[in-house]
């Protein structure tokens, strides 16, 4: 398997997991929260770290500084 592949199939049952637990919430049905919780849990150990808004503000700082944009009108051949 690819690695982009890999991490397609990762983060598509990262948000299964998510979708469940959301439901699995609202049904009152705890004990499958926690068995999803769980397993959320071990699927990210897969993934690379995400980053944080803060983190994610500063690239886009960057990369408008780089491209010596100062308005969104600048940024189009990006």
């Amino acid at each position: 398997m690819v690695p982009e592949d890999e991490l397609t199939v990762l983060t598509s049952a990262v948000k299964m997991r998510r979708e469940s637990i959301a439901l699995y919430e609202k049904g009152g049905r705890p004990e499958l929260v926690e068995q999803e919780g769980r397993e959320l849990a071990i699927i990210q150990e897969y993934l690379p770290p995400q980053l944080s808004p803060n983190e994610i503000s500063n690239v886009i700082d960057e990369v408008v500084t780089h491209a010596g944009a100062l308005t969104t009108a600048d940024l189009g051949p990006w």
